[in-house]
């Protein structure tokens, strides 16, 4: 019984914080299309994130979009850095070859 107390829990928690539709596709194993793959993650702090979304609690889009700015300038700036990278690299191996 504790087990299903616990999963219950979980999900509880997953429902607060997880979309919708990514909870329909756990619970439902024909939406599932498990993959494996290579992936690499890149974690930034926001420093005073949680008192920024303090402020607006009546304006929740304003964090919504300072989220999709900085994602998407997070993003270009990663391809930049892997672009700077790939560059490298490959001179570095025309040199030598």
């Amino acid at each position: 019984m504790s087990r299903l107390l616990n999963i219950k829990k979980i999900q509880i928690n997953l429902e607060k914080y997880v979309d919708p539709v990514v909870l329909e596709q756990i619970n439902d194993p024909d939406l599932i299309n498990l993959q494996n793959k290579i992936l690499t993650g890149i974690f930034w702090d926001i420093s005073g994130f949680s008192i920024l979304c303090e402020i607006p609690k009546e304006h929740t889009e304003l964090v919504v979009e300072f989220l999709k700015k900085y994602c998407s300038e997070t993003n270009r700036i990663v391809h930049k850095i892997m672009e700077y990278w790939i560059n490298l690299l490959v001179m570095e191996h025309l040199l030598n070859h």
